[in-house]
């Protein structure tokens, strides 16, 4: 089959479906990927995977008409020149305009809803508005459908409440993206000097803020417990944490704050514990990549995250925006630093069981209506 995968930025391509694509690719299928064209060192990594590229002018932030027209006429022309079998799209814009712009030119689409974005994580009138506008671009993008794949229940039943679905006979539930277990390989671990560390990009929504808050008094109680911050600036995002805010945590000395980094793992591996207080997500490949390290886990208690820990197992769940609540659970491993060996290996037990991207793949495969065999 011809397919034609659309994303939202080249990188995700790669490190986040880049296992799926080359699948995929293995299996026989041509796949075409679309993304903004702007990150010219991952475009290059696409044809590793088997796949070929092609740039589309479509803005990840921001609710502009013309452009994101623009980008509709943009993916019909792409499908119209390629006549692909299939369209498979993921995250928020792609989603929408890729199923609309599939409607369109009349072609079949299968989309992964990977989270449901700021719009969902509404405070102000503006973002309120904002939501009304994207749920009901998302009825219009998916009543067509011939899928819809989730990652967590969640997600399924607010779009169910929303009335962006109708029922359930076209959706599937994967256990998120999958880890490339071989390459996220388990790593030695210890609690002495305990390392927290935080990945993601720096958004206010990511739980950076009450991070910082709740290591201020174990900082200065325990001034060889240190907090590492792991991830890039996204000014464009509306929950952006500033430069002068994150380099002012730093220079304080509660965090130690690393910069960004197209490789993770070796951060990982010199950490004890990997904490995402976030507050909503898909489900979280950070957390996901670092329970394969054999990493245990602090997360929030809310639609995505708590899917990955069982409480007292492999990590502790949070309130979510609860300063208080995640002091104490990261208090834990302060207090007992046994716990970060014997919740590590619980975390590598429940990648394994769930979340090998080899069995999410095959449920990928299955929900785009492709054959396994040849897998």
């Amino acid at each position: 089959m011809k397919i034609v995968v659309v994303g939202g930025k080249a990188r995700s391509i790669v490190r986040h479906r880049g296992p799926l694509v080359k699948a995929l690719c293995d299996a026989g299928h041509t796949v075409i990927t679309t993304a903004p064209d702007h990150e010219l060192q991952m475009v290059e990594r696409i044809p590793e995977l088997g796949a070929s590229f092609e740039g589309i002018p479509l803005k990840r932030h921001g609710t502009n008409p013309l452009a994101d027209a623009n980008a509709v006429r943009a993916l019909v022309s792409l499908y119209r020149k390629h006549q692909p079998d299939l369209v498979f799209c993921y995250t928020v814009k792609p989603v929408i305009y890729g199923s609309i712009a599939a409607q369109i030119a009349g072609f079949p689409c299968v989309s992964l809803v990977t989270g449901l974005g700021q719009s969902f994580v509404t405070e102000t009138l503006r973002e309120k508005a904002v939501n009304q506008v994207v749920v009901r671009l998302y009825r219009q993008a998916l009543r067509s459908n011939r899928r819809v794949v989730f990652q967590n229940g969640d997600d399924v039943q607010l779009f169910l409440e929303l009335g962006i679905l109708n029922d359930l006979s076209n959706v599937t539930v994967v256990n998120g993206s999958g880890v490339d277990m071989d390459h996220y390989a388990r790593a030695p671990v210890t609690g002495d000097p305990l390392r927290f560390i935080w990945l993601g990009r720096l958004l206010k929504d990511k739980g950076l803020v009450e991070m910082v808050e709740a290591m201020r008094p174990i900082r200065a109680e325990h001034p060889d417990v240190e907090l590492r911050v792991l991830g890039l600036f996204d000014e464009a995002h509306p929950q952006a944490l500033s430069r002068e805010t994150v380099h002012g945590w730093h220079d304080e000395g509660v965090i130690n704050f690393l910069g960004g980094t197209d490789d993770v793992r070796p951060f990982i591996a010199d950490a004890s514990v990997v904490c995402l207080p976030s507050y909503r997500e898909g489900t979280p490949r950070s957390v996901l990549e670092a329970m394969s390290m054999g990493r245990a886990v602090v997360t929030t208690e809310v639609p995505g995250c708590r899917q990955t820990v069982r409480h007292g197992h492999n990590g502790f769940l949070v309130k979510v925006k609860d300063v208080r609540s995640l002091e104490l659970a990261l208090r834990r491993f302060v207090d007992d630093r046994s716990l970060v060996e014997s919740m590590g290996e619980a975390a590598y037990g429940v990648v394994t069981d769930r979340y090998d991207v080899r069995k999410v793949n095959r449920s990928m495969f299955e929900a785009m209506g492709l054959p396994l065999e040849a897998m």
